[in-house]
């Protein structure tokens, strides 16, 4: 064959220590999975999985393909395989044991199957007896390799009942047999769904279960990567600390980072600034609406039931309320978590930018009004803990105790009830929605001709004919004196001296109202207002004194020709002003 030479090989690393990895061929015990093919791959069609191309593609190919189970492994601590076999080399007869009952009644040792007795290595493997099938030639020792550990987690379903030795584990397996959903990343398409499925196929084989599928619906998680989509390890040093992440955003923001980041079954890769942004956009916003509330709250639990209110904000945010309840449940129902999670994000935002802002002045206004106004918000909070609950159970517990929503947690709450939409509320949130368009159209001309917000105008036309109530809000958000129905959208930018009169009114109670909150007076805080102002805009203030006086919560306004305290300017125009208490 010629003189002998060197060949240079391939061979793999360990990933954790870079010893190299050498391959050798060694005898092993082997369970038949090939001949279970056709059962296997029946159950898989049976099961819900999420992303649903694992289900014909990575874990369908496993299973197309499958191979042999290598069960054994030549190790010391495991679970022992329960093979006995004799040592005579001419029989080396062979029994397989199927409990400590059959143990005991084999061997002849009674204490086995006492209770007491210690299954692992190496008391195991001092049970043994003369093997009959020699004549008592050889004598009867186990085996001593133990089973692959991936074999005692396919194992768990019957395992943590002692099934079907143990007493009521029939029971118990009839009644938590198959889960609902089991959760792990795609990994595990080889690992623990994989064998959970060839240990019930098993198991179905031997005429011990009747049905394969040890689980109705998978959700697969796709891996965590860092910020560049790199796999993390320390080698790289591009490792991210859980801990460090979570003392400083909490828990659970990470935890929504990465329920709405995208689909669970895609690779995410991890920025630490996407968790800052979730606690900006979703998690602040959320407790600044906590916050508000709380300056008007009274000392009554928020309300279980929906209020009657015949304000279209009210009206407006108990339909989103429970069209986003709806949506949310669907969702989850399906195993959806990405678009839940959003969803209850973009409600957040909803409440805060739209309800609360355009609110406030009826908190403020006391009566009938702010009361209605309070009673809306504390329940939708209480209703959006429940809803958050699965997602921030940190937060939502927070925000329930501090509405004082009735159980000690929200976690002891049942799920929201979904409801059909009244033919009314859907309208209403269409209408809304249109609104909230012609709004953004008619800002987007201010802006074009260089009028700012604050300076009221004449009218806007709008394309959609609104009923009086969302007329109100449109104006009111526009600043504008009337909205009309029309064939385009357009706002009437023409200025006269009215309402240039009425737009330094509005900025001076921004001013005002500014100054308060330097001051660091809150909405409790009433005071006597003194100003020094021309007379243009003393008559300006005079028109409307009962709305300033709302507006920047005074009890009264005095005019003074003398300079006062805090000096401010309004379109070039000097003024001053004094806050007493």
């Amino acid at each position: 064959f010629g003189e002998p030479h060197e060949y240079t090989h391939d061979y793999p690393f360990c990933w954790r220590c870079s010893t190299p990895l050498l391959y050798y061929a060694k005898p092993s015990w082997f369970i038949k999975m090939s001949a279970l093919r056709d059962e296997l791959q029946a159950a898989n069609a049976k099961i819900n999985w999420y992303p649903e191309h694992i289900k014909h593609g990575r874990f369908g190919e496993w299973l197309d393909g499958v191979k042999d189970w290598a069960i054994s492994r030549e190790r010391y601590w495991g679970t022992p395989l329960p093979i006995w076999r004799c040592t005579n080399d001419k029989c080396k007869h062979q029994v397989v044991i199927e409990s400590l009952v059959d143990l005991a009644q084999t061997s002849g040792q009674e204490q086995v199957a006492s209770g007491d007795f210690d299954m692992h290595r190496p008391f195991i493997d001092e049970v043994s007896w003369s093997c009959k099938k020699c004549d008592d030639k050889g004598e009867m020792k186990r085996v001593p390799e133990v089973a692959d550990c991936w074999f005692d987690s396919g194992s768990m379903p019957f395992a943590q009942w002692g099934y079907p030795h143990a007493k009521d584990s029939n029971s118990q397996l009839k009644e938590h047999y198959p889960a609902d959903y089991i959760s792990e990343a795609i990994d595990q398409t080889r690992g623990w769904f994989y064998t959970l499925l060839a240990v019930a196929a098993l198991l179905k084989k031997a005429g011990a279960i009747k049905e394969i599928p040890p689980y109705k619906n998978v959700i697969c998680l796709g891996h965590i990567n860092d910020k560049h989509g790199q796999k993390m390890s320390k080698s790289k040093g591009n490792i991210v600390d859980p801990w460090e992440i979570m003392n400083k955003y909490g828990a659970d923001a990470l935890r929504l980072h990465f329920y709405i980041a995208n689909q669970p079954g895609e690779p995410k890769n991890f920025d630490e600034n996407d968790v800052d942004q979730v606690v900006k956009k979703t998690l602040l916003i959320l407790m600044n609406v906590m916050i508000f509330y709380e300056l008007y709250q009274d000392k009554a639990e928020a309300s279980r039931i929906a209020p009657k209110s015949d304000n279209v904000l009210d009206k407006w945010v108990l339909a989103l309320l429970q069209q986003t309840t709806n949506e949310v449940t669907d969702h989850l129902e399906h195993y959806e978590i990405t678009e839940a999670g959003r969803k209850l994000a973009d409600f957040v935002t909803e409440l805060s930018t739209w309800y609360v802002r355009r609110s406030r002045d009826r908190f403020k206004s006391g009566g009938k009004d702010a009361g209605l106004a309070r009673t809306t918000l504390g329940f939708v909070l209480r209703q959006v803990a429940i809803l958050l609950a699965p997602f921030t159970p940190f937060v939502a517990d927070e925000v329930y105790s501090r509405v004082r929503g009735g159980f000690e947690s929200v976690h002891l709450e049942e799920w929201l009830k979904q409801n059909k939409l009244s033919v009314e509320d859907a309208q209403l949130l269409d209408d809304m929605t249109k609104a909230r368009q012609e709004v953004e159209i008619a800002l987007a001309q201010r802006a074009a001709v260089g009028l700012k917000v604050r300076q009221v105008l004449g009218s806007l036309t709008t394309t959609v004919a609104f009923d009086d109530d969302i007329k109100t809000i449109i104006a009111d958000e526009v600043n504008v004196q009337e909205v009309r129905h029309g064939t385009e959208t357009k706002l009437d930018t023409q200025m006269n001296d009215e309402l240039k009169s009425l737009g330094l009114v509005r900025e001076f109670t921004r001013q005002v109202n500014a100054l308060r909150k330097e001051l660091k007076l809150t909405i409790k805080d009433k005071v006597n207002l003194v100003v020094q102002v021309p007379d243009q805009l003393k008559s300006a203030i005079e028109k409307q004194l009962a709305e300033v006086k709302r507006a920047v919560i005074a009890e009264s306004i005095e005019f003074s020709d003398q300079a006062q305290e805090h000096k401010i300017e309004l379109n070039e125009i000097k003024i001053s002003i004094t806050l007493k208490k």
